[in-house]
C-alpha cells in the first residue's frame, strides 16, 4: 500500500554513476522537500532529463479517471535513447525504440485495468545507461 517515488545519488565510493532529480515549484529548501514528498522526483545513471504526465497530473501524483490514461513523455538522454518502456503495474505495457537523443509524445493505454493503474518510465540508453521517472497510480473507473 505504501507509494514510493524513485531517486538515486552516488556515494563518495561511486561519484558521477547515479543522478536523482526533483521538480520543483520553487527553487528552495522547503520547495526541494516539496518535490520529494510529492513524488515529483527521477533516477539515473546519467543526467537524463524526464517528464511524465497524465493529462494535468504529474508523476508522483495518485489520481482518478473514467477515460483511458493518456500518458505525456519526454525524454531528453545524454546519449541515443535505445529504448523508451512504459510500465504499469511492474509489467512492460509498450516499448518504443527510438534511437534519438530528444524522445517526446503522448500515448494511450488502450485498454486500462479497471482499479489502480501504476505507471512509470523506463529509459535505456544505446550507451548502457538507464533513467526511471517515478510512477503516477491511476484508479480507472
Amino acid at each position: 500500500g505504501h507509494k514510493l517515488g524513485v531517486f538515486a545519488s552516488s556515494d563518495h565510493i561511486s561519484t558521477h554513476t547515479s543522478f536523482g532529480g526533483v521538480y520543483v515549484e520553487e527553487f528552495t529548501r522547503e520547495g526541494i522537500i516539496n518535490g520529494f514528498k510529492a513524488r515529483r522526483t527521477v533516477a539515473a545513471t546519467d543526467k537524463v532529463f524526464i517528464e511524465l504526465s497524465c493529462g494535468e497530473h504529474l508523476m508522483g501524483e495518485v489520481f482518478e479517471t473514467k477515460e483511458k490514461p493518456v500518458l505525456n513523455y519526454r525524454v531528453l538522454g545524454t546519449a541515443p535513447v535505445k529504448r523508451v518502456t512504459i510500465v504499469r503495474n511492474e509489467a512492460d505495457l509498450h516499448i518504443m525504440e527510438p534511437n534519438e537523443k530528444e524522445v517526446a509524445g503522448d500515448w494511450t493505454d488502450p485498454s486500462p485495468l479497471t482499479g489502480e493503474n501504476r505507471y512509470y518510465l523506463r529509459i535505456e540508453q544505446t550507451d548502457g545507461n538507464m533513467a526511471w521517472s517515478s510512477p503516477m497510480w491511476v484508479t480507472v473507473k
